[in-house]
């Protein structure tokens, strides 16, 4: 278990959520927790500094800008930053000012990570990747949009942000919830992680949510409607998040969303090429009508910034660039056929304990 929690950085949250239950967290567990959090303390205070002074920066050059999850969220959702440890600072900008923004950003200690070419738009496919110049620093994805199935929705997840007294924009609490039910559906449903924000964020601001739910979103932006609604079904599997009130007028008619839901992956177990094959294909089923070229752009096309480089293996270990262009999309057009074939069998990747259900964000 320890192994497990450490496995999808969930220890410091799961110790924590122990003992408000009243219960003991077994001895292994506790000092392993005891032993990390300082340095998860660490972390997040400085994650939530930089991101205090980053969106500062970008605010004064006239560049409106919403922190995406990381430790602004886990402070608002779990009242302690360190209990959600982040690897990066993740900030929105509108398509226009990527540009922009990434220029203020580069005078300010950090250079641009090598990233996967531009898509039609002359943007890249989802965010740039900044690293930090000086060590120490957390780097940054700063986006131009939340998902790759279409653009509107994030500029108007900015425009309905307000700025709160710590100088940090807020997005409207429809949009928070459907930013991070896009999160889980983009991460392919790989672990608990989103899960766990998901019921943390019902717990606090499900009575916020108007009567329609994000039928108002996904009416709006029809391209998000299946990632929508294949996320909200998982969340009520794993955190007991009630999918009817988030989106009343999405049944589960379409088979494709049934399928996605099917490739769960919350424990994270299988070898890595198989989870990432699993991610591929959650977004393959999920692609709304007319995004099959921008699919294959994203995963079958080589570019620095696809899902895997084999950073996973030891340097001496990883093919060349050359090489991973050739065997790359054989290796993830015959994992997927493999998932596919397994789901056609009625297989489900990772079924559920036969529990109670405790509840939203147990």
């Amino acid at each position: 278990m320890t192994e497990q929690l450490g496995r999808q950085r969930l220890l410091p949250l799961s110790v924590a959520r122990l003992r408000e239950a009243g219960a003991r967290p077994p001895p292994a567990l506790a000092a392993k927790d005891e032993q990390a959090r300082p340095r998860a303390r660490a972390w997040a205070l400085t994650c939530e500094h930089a991101t205090a002074s980053l969106v500062g920066i970008l605010e004064r050059a006239g560049v409106p800008t919403l922190a995406l999850k990381g430790a602004s969220l886990a402070r608002r959702l779990y009242g302690d930053a360190s209990l959600r440890t982040s690897n990066d600072i993740d900030l929105l900008v509108v398509p226009e000012q990527l540009a922009q923004a990434t220029a203020k950003l580069l005078g300010h200690g950090y250079r641009l990570a090598p990233s996967s070419p531009p898509s039609a738009v002359g943007l890249p496919p989802l965010h740039h990747t900044l690293e930090p110049e000086t060590p120490g620093r957390p780097p940054i994805d700063l986006h131009w949009r939340v998902h790759w199935y279409e653009c509107a929705f994030s500029k108007a997840l900015l425009a309905r942000s307000r700025c709160e007294n710590d100088g940090l924009r807020r997005p409207a609490a429809p949009d928070e919830l459907a930013s991070l039910l896009l999160f889980y559906a983009r991460d392919g449903f790989l672990g608990l992680r989103y899960a766990a924000d998901i019921g943390a964020w019902w717990d606090r601001h499900g009575a916020d949510l108007p009567s329609g739910g994000l039928e108002p979103i996904a009416a709006a932006h029809p391209e998000l409607r299946p990632a929508l609604t294949a996320a909200a079904i998982q969340a009520e599997r794993l955190v007991g998040v009630p999918r009817t009130r988030v989106m009343p007028a999405s049944a589960c008619a379409d088979r494709r969303v049934g399928l996605a839901v099917r490739l769960s992956n919350w424990a994270g177990v299988a070898e890595i090429d198989q989870r990432i094959a699993d991610q591929v294909l959650v977004d393959l089923l999920l692609t709304p009508p007319g995004g099959r070229a921008a699919f294959a752009r994203r995963f079958l096309m080589p570019s620095a910034s696809s899902v895997v480089r084999y950073e996973h293996l030891p340097p001496g270990d990883r093919p060349s660039p050359r090489v991973w262009a050739l065997i790359h999309p054989a290796k993830v057009l015959t994992r997927l056929v493999l998932g596919l074939a397994s789901l056609r069998r009625g297989a489900e990747r990772n079924p559920l304990p036969s529990v109670a259900s405790t509840g939203a964000g147990a």
